[in-house]
């Protein structure tokens, strides 16, 4: 998507991840909010999305099957089963 769109209404768990990890200047807590868990060597990626084993949304759907990058908003792609509706199919 574009950059507002991104911003304003991110939809794969891990951009989510990522703008909550971002430091403020008018933040009230000094923590940042890290992205659980560590990234897989290249090669040695998980079945299913790559992203599941650190993604807080994760269905058992991410565990075994690999999303396509499809859309989820007007001109807006995610490769998520959550993020595009299909955890339970």
């Amino acid at each position: 998507g574009d950059a507002e769109t991104i911003f304003e209404h991110p939809s794969h768990p891990y951009t989510r991840g990522l703008f909550a990890s971002i430091p403020r200047l008018d933040a009230t807590t000094t923590r940042l909010t890290p992205i659980g868990g560590s990234v897989p060597r290249p090669g040695e990626w998980p079945a299913g999305c790559r992203f599941h084993p650190r993604c807080p949304d994760v269905v058992a759907r991410c565990r075994v099957e690999r999303p396509a990058l499809e859309s989820v908003a007007v001109d807006q792609l995610a490769a998520c089963w959550v993020a595009q509706g299909k955890s339970q199919t």
